[in-house]
């Protein structure tokens, strides 16, 4: 059993059948509207489908529905320290941690208007309070006012990378490191 499974995640997630396995997903829900049982939640909105995994929406350690205590937020913000810690005493290299919102903590009122446990909020604060850079696109994800995700992936469209790049390359420049955005430089061409 634990041999098929294997093999189904390699096959679908290998870098050479993702993109069959995906089209194949997308053609069977766009025109057949097949939802597979792991995929609870899906809307349409102005005739454009939205797909929201399975991990996302159940009550698991990794839904949007999940009421992380003050003590887990804290945990997982002293791991993350002590994992800057390591980095910089081993590597002599400085950590900038990205927590990254799911596609239904950004988009959940599509399906509903459910409170969100404002799991990263708290992880921010947390990780300001221990001294670790962190990269906050959460804000800038909720105030947009753009489609940020695919419809039916999990994966952030060309403008939710260049949110996410600017934000990464604004916390790494106030480092004191100079760098460059290409990818924002060449789409303002």
């Amino acid at each position: 059993e634990d041999a098929e499974v294997k093999l189904t995640t390699m096959l679908n997630r290998s870098i050479f059948t993702t993109g069959i396995h995906s089209a194949i997903n997308t053609f069977k829900f766009n025109t057949l509207g097949y939802i597979p049982s792991t995929t609870p939640d899906y809307a349409f909105n102005n005739t454009k489908p939205w797909l929201f995994y399975y991990e996302e929406v159940n009550e698991d350690s990794t839904s949007y529905y999940y009421q992380f205590t003050d003590e887990q937020i804290s945990t997982y913000c002293d791991n993350i320290a002590g994992l800057a810690a390591k980095v910089k005493e081993k590597y002599n290299l400085d950590m900038v941690f990205m927590p990254l919102p799911s596609k239904y903590t950004i988009y959940h009122k599509l399906i509903n208007d459910d409170p969100y446990n404002n799991f990263l909020p708290g992880l921010y604060k947390g990780l300001s309070e221990r001294g670790v850079r962190y990269i906050n696109v959460y804000d800038d994800y909720t105030s947009s006012s753009e489609i940020l995700y695919y419809g039916t992936d999990t994966h952030w469209n060309q403008k939710g990378l260049e949110i996410a790049l600017d934000e990464t390359l604004e916390v790494i420049d106030g480092m004191g490191y100079k760098v460059n955005n290409y990818l924002s430089d060449n789409n303002k061409k």
